[in-house]
């Protein structure tokens, strides 16, 4: 004798419990640390960054003086998300940002728009650095080669140290 099937009727069938969505979790930040050595200790890159314009990374590297790594080498040190051109090390625990610009040239002085963009770029820059300078408690000194940039980089940011260099 056939079997009779049970008619699909909603109370014949198995309750379907919807799926579990997975919530996306938040994003824990680590937990505040009051030891600002972890969190402010220069870490060396190994290497600079970018090109040798002007003798650039040579400056960085004679003027303050920047400090080598463990295997010796010279180049950036990283710093809160930050590269800086240059650290002293203990006991001046120096941050240095090198700037080769050559503010008051006068083929670039002809063209203020040009001069200008670089200058606004420029002091985006220094100003980010020396704040993260400022929160681990370390002198920031920037270093230009061009005595007018000083002035017009101190004019716009009169907290700025800023050194006249030349390369040797």
């Amino acid at each position: 004798a056939p079997v009779a099937k049970p008619i699909d009727k909603p109370e014949n069938k198995p309750e379907e419990k919807p799926e579990p969505k997975e919530k996306p979790k938040p994003v824990v930040p680590p937990p505040p640390t009051d030891d600002k050595k972890d969190d402010c200790e220069p870490i060396p890159v190994g290497r600079h960054l970018g090109g040798n314009t002007n003798n650039h990374h040579d400056i960085a590297d004679i003027k303050p003086p920047n400090l080598k790594d463990e295997q010796g080498r010279l180049g950036d040190w990283w710093l809160k998300g930050k590269n800086f051109d240059a650290w002293t090390g203990k006991p001046k625990n120096e941050l240095w940002e090198v700037k080769t610009f050559q503010y008051s040239n006068p083929k670039i002085a002809k063209f203020p728009p040009i001069r200008d963009n670089q200058l606004e770029s420029d002091l985006a820059e220094i100003n980010r650095e020396q704040k993260i300078a400022i929160s681990c408690g370390l002198p920031f000194i920037v270093a230009v080669t061009d005595p007018e940039y000083k002035k017009a980089l101190k004019k716009r940011n009169e907290s700025l140290v800023i050194e006249v260099v030349t390369y040797p």
